[in-house]
């Protein structure tokens, strides 16, 4: 919030997005998992259930990842953006 013109304002719109309803609501539309205990609560049926952002304890404790493609797709997406970055 440094440099915000309106600090106060910035702290409100901070808090109302710091409610798991409204974060949910964030969450559903950017298809992302917030940091929010309680905001799961909120989330569409979809993302839930979406293996690559509802990981299980033991994976969380050991520092892995889901991966979201097949290998072969995340080689072409390595490749295409391998291209792009030239």
């Amino acid at each position: 919030m440094k440099g915000a013109t309106n600090l106060e304002n910035a702290k409100l719109f901070q808090n109302f997005m710091m409610e798991p309803e409204n974060a949910a609501m964030l969450s559903n539309f950017a298809r992302y998992r917030d940091g929010l205990i309680g905001s799961e609560a909120f989330y569409d049926a979809d993302l839930k259930s979406a293996p690559e952002i509802n990981m299980d304890a033991d994976t969380l404790k050991r520092g892995h990842f889901s991966l979201t493609c097949e290998p072969e797709t995340q080689q072409l997406y390595a490749r295409i953006w391998s291209e792009v970055m030239k």
